[in-house]
C-alpha cells in the first residue's frame, strides 16, 4: 500500500486526509504496525516542514516518543494544527478571491 500524502506545514484541513491514510496503511500492514510506538514513529516520515518541527522533539532516537497512545498522538497533533484565528483565516480567504472574469 503506498504511503499516505505527506502535509508540509500545520494546515488543519490535510489532517482527515492524513489520518484515513495512516489508519489504512496500519490495517493493511497490521504485522509491521503492531505497537504505539512503531506506528507514531512512521507518522513522522509523512509530516513535513513546520509540523514536523513540532513533531521531531517528541520522538527520541530509540523510536519512543512522548505520548500515551496513538489516540493522544492524534489529539495532540490536531491541537498543534488547529486554527488560532478562524474568523480571520475566513476573511483572509474571502478577500483573496478572484472575480475578474465575473460579468453581470
Amino acid at each position: 500500500m503506498a504511503d499516505p500524502e505527506a502535509i508540509f506545514n500545520s494546515d488543519p484541513l490535510k489532517l482527515p486526509g492524513l489520518f484515513t491514510g495512516l489508519g489504512l496503511k496500519f490495517s493493511v500492514n497490521a504485522s509491521k504496525f503492531r505497537n504505539n510506538d512503531v506506528n507514531i514513529s512512521y507518522s513522522r516520515t509523512v509530516v513535513k516542514a513546520s509540523a514536523r518541527a513540532w513533531f521531531h522533539p517528541q520522538i527520541d532516537d530509540d523510536g519512543s516518543n512522548s505520548f500515551e497512545n496513538c489516540a493522544a498522538f492524534v489529539l495532540a497533533l490536531k491541537n498543534h494544527c488547529k486554527d488560532s484565528n478562524p474568523k480571520a483565516t475566513a476573511e483572509s480567504a474571502l478577500e483573496s478571491l478572484d472575480q475578474a472574469n465575473y460579468t453581470v
